[in-house]
């Protein structure tokens, strides 16, 4: 039985192997492809094609003398105006169809320019897949290295736990600690004699959290004769929010969850406008946001990929923003992402400190992600805030909101962003110009 597992387990690491090699050899081979980029072209050669588009037919074409120096002349300024006035052409050819060879010379110019911004799109998008292809291939790279598979206790940490089992009158046949990406950290106990009946996993995984100075929650539905073991976050997060909309449909979307055991997730979007439309752009960002990362897909590479898609949308001047909060619930370091976003305020032992920084809304075609990371405390309080709390104000909109936080004194986050929408909306300072939302995430330190 032992030979048949260990060629069983070698024929699946031989496949992951050969999975992620592909992987590797596909991803590079795409990140590579485009690193010779080709410029546009140039005004000149535009004048060029112009002229042997609308002057090829023409009675006139003898007596036309656009010189060398001429058509230099005219391909610099279609460069640097970004396009020709016929009176401009005139001037130097004194040719009678002007307005129309402006007009070929402009369309030729739009087109080559749209032809452009289209092959480096595809050439980010192409990059960012070949990233992504390579990513999976280190993934599949862990778990076959030791870091990525059950790592057997033995020695002075197996002899820990038997003597914390002892007073169960348990004994360990074997123990497995396992590290993994979205599930966290886990341990598993194989017993001697594998007793029959109910085992108290509750009063035991209280004990070994003593004894290994972490907490341990135990795992539900474990075999007969195995004990299985859960780490407990370090940090818990406790959430309030509150939103109200200034037309029928709000255009502010928001996300809370916990993606995995060790990471949490707040974020809001607020589309450009209010109404319908504002709604499903905002909506789209945060869903696809949500799918791209309970893949597995890293905060900087997600936010990427959506711009990609964002600006692939067959709409113009549609933008979006995004205030992203990703905290660690193993290490309290969160990152704030803000594409266009509104501030955000850390609020810790009577101090107010503003999270700010610039960043291009989603679908404004920057691939440039601006993050700023933050170590969290115990009772930490955070606040997002959509644009909609702030302009209400004529004036001042930020400190006013930073005083009206500071008014507050309660520490439930639910009652918190409640007060704080009550004490805006009731100043006669204030009026609701916006959609408005609020979330609010208190910091918990379980140790």
């Amino acid at each position: 039985m032992g030979n048949h597992m260990q060629e069983m387990e070698q024929l699946i690491s031989y496949q992951l192997k050969q999975k992620q090699h592909c992987l590797y050899v596909i991803g590079n081979k795409m990140k590579r492809q485009f690193e010779l980029q080709t410029d546009i072209r140039s005004g000149r050669n535009i004048i060029d094609s112009t002229i042997l588009h609308e002057c090829i037919h023409c009675k006139e074409n003898d007596c036309c003398k656009l010189a060398e120096e001429q058509r230099n002349q005219l391909g610099n300024k279609l460069e640097q105006q970004g396009g020709i006035l016929p009176e401009q052409f005139y001037k130097i050819s004194k040719c009678n169809r002007s307005e129309e060879w402006a007009k070929a010379a402009n369309w030729f110019y739009e087109k080559e320019l749209a032809y452009y911004q289209m092959e480096q799109q595809l050439i980010e998008t192409r990059k960012l897949i070949g990233n992504q292809y390579m990513e999976a291939s280190q993934t599949i790279g862990v778990m076959l290295s030791k870091e990525g598979q059950p790592q057997e206790l033995t020695g002075k940490q197996l002899r820990v736990l038997q003597k914390c089992l002892k007073s169960f009158s348990l004994r360990i046949e074997r123990g497995y600690r396992v590290s993994e990406g979205q599930m966290g950290e886990q341990l598993f106990l194989f017993l001697k004699g594998r007793k029959r009946g109910k085992y108290p996993v509750k009063e035991i995984g209280n004990t070994l959290s003593k004894t290994l100075g972490e907490r341990w929650r135990p795992m539900p539905r474990m075999k007969q004769g195995m004990l299985g073991f859960e780490l407990e976050s370090k940090f818990h997060i406790l959430s309030g929010i509150v939103s109200k909309a200034y037309e029928e449909k709000s255009g502010d979307n928001f996300s809370l969850y916990q993606i995995s055991s060790g990471k949490y997730i707040s974020m809001i979007s607020d589309g450009m406008g209010t109404g319908n439309l504002a709604n499903q752009d905002s909506k789209g960002i945060i869903e696809m946001m949500e799918e791209l990362l309970e893949t597995g897909v890293k905060e900087e590479a997600a936010i990427q990929c959506v711009q990609m898609m964002f600006s692939y949308l067959p709409r113009k001047e549609r933008y979006s923003t995004l205030d992203y909060l990703q905290v660690n619930l193993e290490s309290g370091i969160a990152v704030f992402l803000k594409m266009g976003a509104c501030p955000s305020f850390l609020l810790r032992k009577d101090q107010i400190e503003v999270i700010t920084f610039e960043g291009m809304p989603v679908g404004y075609g920057s691939h440039v992600v601006p993050m700023i990371r933050k170590k969290l405390e115990g009772d930490d309080f955070i606040l997002q805030v959509s644009d909609g709390c702030m302009d209400g104000f004529k004036e001042n909109g930020l400190q006013k909101l930073m005083e009206k936080i500071a008014q507050i004194k309660v520490s439930r986050p639910q009652r918190f962003v409640e007060m704080l929408m009550k004490s805006l909306l009731e100043d006669e300072e204030f009026q609701v110009r916006d959609d408005m939302t609020i979330i609010g995430l208190g910091i918990v330190d379980r140790y």
